[in-house]
Formats: structure tokens, C-alpha cells, sequence
């Protein structure tokens, strides 16, 4: 990962707030906590830079579904079913799920914006989760006058996250 360091082994890893300072054998730091992780490889998180988490209540059900399949069951029909709160619960709960798996940020294609309400709850499940997200607001007709709205809106919203 750095040429400079290189691999190492039985070495430590300095964190302060949430910054990697120091990658080293025998590092000392006072006060700082001590997670035991011998016998382990320590690897910063994954990048996914392609998710659509507001399906993540869904997972596994298009499987073997073609690419028409999937446009058809879940673009035309299930996604405009879904309540700005079902947006709310797939961003959140996926966004804890990448969490889990080792992945901190996201690209989060999100086009289940159905109204400026999803919109504002797909942003909101990512905040709650504190993953690392870009918010991606997509498929909509851009040529509509309310879809420029919704877009105007949520990027708005997301770019007051300035502590996100």
C-alpha cells in the first residue's frame, strides 16, 4: 500500500480522531486504546463505487434476472411502490451493511427519488449510518421541470453536510 513503509509484520497503527498517523513496529501512545490484532492483515476500507443501497430491502431477489428483468421488476415496478420512509430504511440499513463488510465510502446511485421526500430520505439514511457517501440523484427525466427541482434540492441538502 506504501513503498515507503512496505509490508510489515507485528507492527502498529496509530490512530488520532480519524486519521492514520503513524504505521510503525513498536509504536507508544500513552492513553490509546490497544486492539489486539495479531495474526491479522490491517487494510484501510474498501471503495464501492457503485451501489444502489436504497434496494438493500431487497437484496438477492433479481439474482437471475436479466438486465430487462431488472429494468422492468425493480425500475418500473417496485421502485415506484417504495414510500420515502422504504428509501430511508435500504440507505440506512445498506449503508450499515458496507459498514460491516469493510466498506467506508460509497457511491450511492440513487434512483428511487420518486419525490423531493426520497430524495431527502435517502440522504438522511446515509447521514445517520456516518458512512462516507456521495450521494448520486439519478434516473430521472432531466428535461422535466419538477425533476430540476428534486435535483436542486437534494443537492442543496447534501452540500450542507459539511460535517458529514
Amino acid at each position: 500500500m506504501d513503498r515507503a513503509i512496505g509490508d510489515l509484520v507485528d507492527a502498529d497503527v496509530l490512530i488520532e480522531g480519524d486519521r492514520i498517523v503513524a504505521v510503525a513496529r513498536g509504536l507508544k501512545a500513552a492513553d490509546a486504546e490497544v486492539i489486539d490484532a495479531r495474526g491479522s492483515v490491517v487494510l484501510p476500507g474498501m471503495v464501492d463505487t457503485h451501489r444502489h443501497t436504497w434496494q438493500t430491502l431487497m437484496r438477492g431477489i433479481c439474482a437471475n434476472w436479466t438486465l430487462n428483468d431488472y429494468f422492468n421488476g425493480m425500475r418500473m415496478t417496485i421502485s415506484p411502490a417504495y414510500s420515502a420512509h422504504d428509501v430511508y430504511l435500504g440507505n440506512y440499513l445498506g449503508a450499515l451493511d458496507a459498514i460491516n463488510s469493510g466498506v467506508t465510502p460509497i457511491l450511492d446511485f440513487s434512483h428511487c427519488v420518486n419525490s423531493p421526500e426520497h430524495g431527502d430520505a435517502a440522504i438522511a439514511g446515509l447521514r445517520e449510518a456516518c458512512i462516507r457517501a456521495l450521494f448520486g440523484y439519478g434516473f430521472f427525466d432531466s428535461t422535466n421541470k419538477h425533476g430540476r427541482t428534486r435535483l436542486r434540492r437534494c443537492a442543496k441538502r447534501a452540500s450542507s453536510a459539511a460535517s458529514w
